[in-house]
């Protein structure tokens, strides 16, 4: 289910890209899982 979201994080963080999640879906995994806070 996360692995869309994964490889997003993955993808930014290398490029050091900060995400703004727009989709309530994206915002939800984001505020779910701690790991990915780190591209917000």
């Amino acid at each position: 289910m996360y692995i869309s979201m994964e490889i997003l994080h993955k993808d930014n963080e290398e490029k050091g890209i900060s995400i703004i999640p727009l989709c309530p879906f994206a915002k939800s995994v984001f505020d779910k899982v701690p790991e990915f806070s780190d591209v917000l």
